[in-house]
């Protein structure tokens, strides 16, 4: 699965014209539309925590979490 399939569902809840509106990054970084899914998952693996991570119920997920950023695209 492409990771424009992303750039389309947030293209459809924003009801945007067209996904290139949309432009996606995970880890800082943009994401190529035609990625796979798995290759994101590779990268948060990659650039993610690096240790194990203890947690309590009730502290926050943003150290365990894959988060995947969007905004309106530069060229639209």
């Amino acid at each position: 699965m492409p990771a424009s399939s992303i750039q389309k569902y947030i293209m459809q809840k924003l009801s945007l014209p067209s996904e290139t509106e949309v432009e996606i990054s995970c880890c800082g970084q943009p994401v190529n539309p035609i990625q796979p899914l798995r290759n994101l998952i590779e990268r948060w693996l990659r650039f993610g925590p690096a240790r194990t991570l203890q947690t309590v119920v009730g502290s926050s997920g943003g150290d365990y979490v894959m988060v995947i950023s969007y905004g309106r695209s530069k060229a639209a």
